[in-house]
């Protein structure tokens, strides 16, 4: 996310990008536990995938990923310096 965060808001040193990845990606695992409405722990699968219990940790989820895939794609494609 650094050279992302360089890129997109021309924010120098480039560090500012890793922090607030870090904090994005803490976020959204810390809110999961509290954003599942599941009142016991799922039995088979129709109620571990079941979006009207689980939409928003799937959101949360999601969001770490799409930060995590975000970042090192960036970092792969974009020039070094």
């Amino acid at each position: 996310m650094n050279r992302f965060v360089a890129l997109a808001f021309n924010l120098e040193p480039d560090i500012w990008g890793t922090v607030l990845g870090m904090v994005l990606m803490t976020v959204a695992l810390v809110a999961v536990p509290f954003v599942d409405r599941g009142d016991l722990e799922p039995t088979n699968w129709a109620e571990a995938l079941d979006l009207r219990k689980r939409g928003w940790a799937f959101l949360a989820m999601s969001m770490f990923w799409v930060i995590m895939i975000v970042g090192v794609l960036t970092n792969a494609i974009t020039p070094k310096g």
